[in-house]
């Protein structure tokens, strides 16, 4: 994408950017001055958050035409003997001279700025461009957690929209792709047919679902839950079944029962319609 627009001294302007697991890093991200012998706005971006001076995933200040930032890659790093992708955490806090972040799907915020010394606002043209990374069919191994996988690759991993089946439980996920992670919109379903979990995953977790979660709980062990999941946590209206066969029913905040019922076997049904 693109977009031109004058950025009055002393003020930012913020566009939002959208990745998805088919936008493929590296990435670049420019801002160039479209008026002769005059700097170009100083250029920061931030995930899911509006960077600042203080604040930012990466930024660009000093280019005499352009300034430009870099979306990279996630750094590999060694698990159980194969090599996977992980995002380093944005925390807003990069360093001063960082002109490159790793890149996730989701929200990204760029924001263009004229320092109250530039004297005159900058004229800015600022787009979007991938680097020319292609996918390939097959890749030459999967993850271990993975025993079967059909869908887009980048590299040797998954990356894109594909299904994949793991090893040992045999669940099925069917959705979007992070570097072999879940990430962005999925489902997935269990190999024991008691249902699925549907929505938006991160990082391989429940970000917005609904459905069908199974966890554990580090008091009450394993547990399979009926309800909505925001950010790997029980949210909501639901009800969770216990392997002791305990069982709660209620609203859900954080992970936590905040009013409901519950026991240690089936709940009482409930009770008959009175007439009229």
């Amino acid at each position: 994408g693109e977009w031109k627009g004058l950025v009055p001294v002393g003020t930012w302007h913020f566009i939002c950017l959208h990745l998805s697991p088919r936008h493929l890093p590296p990435m670049a991200i420019t801002v160039e001055s479209t008026v002769l012998d005059r700097p170009p706005a100083q250029l920061y971006a931030r995930f899911e958050a509006k960077p600042s001076s203080t604040s930012f995933a990466c930024r660009a200040l000093h280019g005499e035409r352009n300034n430009a930032l870099i979306l990279t890659a996630p750094a590999p790093q060694i698990e159980e003997g194969l090599r996977m992708a992980v995002a380093e955490p944005d925390d807003g806090m990069g360093s001063t001279s960082r002109q490159h972040a790793p890149a996730r799907p989701g929200v990204w915020y760029l924001a263009l700025h004229t320092p109250r010394g530039a004297g005159n606002p900058s004229a800015a043209k600022l787009f979007v461009k991938s680097l020319g990374v292609s996918r390939i069919e097959r890749a030459p191994f999967l993850k271990l957690h993975i025993s079967e996988y059909t869908g887009e690759w980048l590299g040797d991993t998954p990356c894109g929209r594909g299904v994949a089946k793991y090893r040992g439980s045999g669940d099925i996920y069917e959705g979007e792709f992070w570097f072999g992670q879940r990430e962005g919109e999925g489902a997935l379903t269990y190999a024991d047919a008691s249902g699925a979990l549907r929505g938006t995953f991160r990082d391989g977790q429940p970000l917005r679902c609904a459905g069908i979660l199974k966890c554990a709980d580090q008091l009450a062990g394993d547990f399979v839950h009926f309800g909505t999941v925001l950010r790997g946590k029980r949210e909501g209206a639901g009800r969770s079944n216990y392997s002791s066969g305990d069982w709660l029913e209620g609203m859900w905040r954080e992970g936590r029962l905040i009013s409901g019922r519950g026991g240690g076997c089936p709940p009482p049904p409930p009770p008959p319609l009175l007439p009229p």
